[in-house]
């Protein structure tokens, strides 16, 4: 496939030459000076050559845009001073802020000063007489051919000095769509560094950030990475702050949500986290992590202090829980978190008192179950779960209210061994709250109060030498 052609566009009067123009046939002057140029040019460059004159062209459409793309587009562009035309002058003006060159200016008027300051660039003079079109012709040949086969060369006085090129729109958005997918391929191995360096986790991911700071997933792991090291509102609210990027920038992403629901939780900011849990579920309705959080926060939100509860908030939560169930029958955190708002719920009623009871009774294997075969993967190297303290936690439940304290009590005790230092705080807080709410609603008998008594205060005092 052969080069395409040089296009030249010749920008001239439509009409007139000018009164001073001693040559005004404007067909004339292309037959006999363009067109020649054309094809001298395409000899010289031994590549073929396409002549444009505006006023020929026969497309319906405004004028001003096909002047502008030609000046935006010609390989050689013609202006013809001749009879100082202001179309002409505008035209010019388009060219040289648009494009280094090549532009070559041509004009019968040798001898009237070009008006526009543009008499301080070389003009090259035409005529009909033979020397004057010899002249003109190799003169401009020479001229388009220097500039075709030096790109580096400037010829616009108004670009000659300034450090500002001009692409195509389409070279752009390219350019921009491969730094971006440059940009994330480098996020994407920070990430992945991350990982693999979890104690610099927020320091490696914050670099991430910066580096590609359009990168959904790079804001979402800085702020589960911030959101795992929190020991502080603040702490809670810069994870917060990477979450609400990551929504942003992927508003679809229900695990964004979710995350920032969570992180908004443990800041204290319960209505917020609510919206974002909710905003979580309408994206991913069969995301049952979405549903159990949910459940947790609205138990939250239902607590009014003294053993006071909005009864309508709990079985919301109640309810969430049941999804989550319906989603993941087998996880043991939905299932224990239904059986506690169950008992709160049971108030004074005996008989939904003791159908409450023996809820924790029915779980009580699957937790066994559930712990056995976390324990068989921590003992497999490179298979640790942070899941064993709650699920441990879970078992203590089904323990005391089962009428097994002293081994609910142990089983506690396990689960704050299996809790890192660091962490013992927010994992026993979650845990120490419901407890709490059991003791504050009045409805637990006396060996119960005393075995829950006991347990919070097991997780208080290793809560409190976290550090």
């Amino acid at each position: 496939m052969g080069e395409a052609p040089i296009r030249i566009f010749v920008a001239m009067p439509f009409s007139t030459m000018g009164t001073s123009a001693a040559w005004a046939d404007v067909q004339e002057i292309r037959r006999e000076l363009f067109d020649v140029v054309a094809r001298r040019l395409a000899e010289q460059l031994d590549r073929p050559t396409d002549l444009v004159i505006e006023d020929e062209k026969k497309v319906s459409a405004p004028i001003h845009d096909s002047m502008f793309a030609e000046a935006l587009a010609a390989d050689v562009y013609i202006a013809d001073l001749s009879g100082n035309n202001a179309n002409v002058f505008l035209e010019l003006g388009v060219r040289w802020a648009s494009r280094d060159g090549v532009t070559i200016l041509v004009t019968q008027d040798i001898d009237d000063h070009p008006k526009f300051n543009v008499g301080g660039n070389r003009i090259i003079p035409y005529g009909s007489r033979p020397g004057e079109l010899r002249s003109a012709v190799t003169d401009i040949v020479a001229a388009a051919a220097f500039g075709l086969r030096a790109p580096g060369h400037i010829d616009s006085p108004v670009r000659r000095n300034s450090e500002r090129i001009t692409i195509a729109r389409t070279e752009l958005d390219g350019l921009r769509e491969e730094i971006a997918r440059l940009r994330d391929e480098q996020a994407e191995e920070i990430i992945e560094l991350a990982r693999r360096s979890p104690d610099d986790a927020v320091e490696i991911l914050s670099r991430a950030v910066r580096h590609s700071p359009t990168n959904h997933r790079a804001h979402f792991e800085l702020g589960r990475a911030l959101a795992s090291s929190a020991n502080s509102a603040e702490d809670y609210s810069r994870s917060a702050s990477a979450f609400r990027t990551a929504t942003r920038l992927r508003p679809d992403s229900g695990p964004a949500w979710r995350e920032l629901g969570v992180v908004l939780g443990k800041g204290g900011q319960l209505t917020e986290a609510a919206d974002a849990f909710r905003r979580a579920v309408s994206i991913s309705p069969e995301d049952h992590e979405t549903w159990s959080t949910l459940g947790g926060l609205l138990r939250r939100q239902a607590r009014r202090g003294d053993g006071d509860f909005d009864t309508v908030l709990l079985r919301q939560s109640r309810d969430a829980y049941r999804k989550a169930t319906e989603l993941n029958g087998n996880d043991t955190y939905p299932r224990l978190n239904e059986a506690r708002i169950t008992l709160l719920l049971a108030g004074e009623d005996p008989v939904s008192r003791a159908a409450a009871r023996a809820y924790f009774e029915r779980l009580e294997g699957l937790a066994r179950f559930t712990v056995h075969e976390l324990r068989a993967s921590v003992a497999t190297p490179g298979r640790a779960s942070t899941d064993l303290p709650w699920k441990l936690l879970d078992l203590a439940d089904c323990l005391i209210f089962s009428g097994r304290g002293e081994e609910g009590l142990e089983t506690v005790r396990a689960a704050v061994n299996e809790i890192p230092t660091a962490n013992r705080a927010s994992y026993l807080d979650s845990a120490i709250g419901p407890w709490r709410d059991a003791l504050a609603a009045g409805i637990l008998e006396e060996t119960e109060t005393r075995f829950v008594t006991q347990a919070i205060d097991i997780a208080s005092r290793a809560a409190a030498h976290s550090y």
